[in-house]
């Protein structure tokens, strides 16, 4: 509906002149409706992106080029403003 930028060299989204951040975003794996696996990828407060998956510990990502080449894949986008 509306016509937005997603602006991911600064994880920015701008709609009606407000600023929303993106802090986390969910990847989906699997090729059936009814089964897949997700990654959660969430941004600190201080900016260090950490992933989740299931039981492994949490890591942290260093660098946005990581970040960038996982939301090509992004099935889910979480923005705060």
């Amino acid at each position: 509906r509306n016509n937005c930028f997603i602006n991911f060299s600064d994880f920015n989204l701008e709609i009606n002149k407000k600023i929303y951040n993106l802090r986390g975003f969910i990847v989906r794996y699997g090729e059936q409706v009814s089964n897949g696996h997700f990654i959660t990828y969430v941004q600190e407060n201080s900016g260090k992106w950490v992933c989740f998956d299931d039981e492994k510990i949490p890591t942290f990502l260093e660098g946005n080029d990581i970040i960038l080449e996982k939301l090509k894949q992004a099935y889910i986008l979480y923005f705060h403003q």
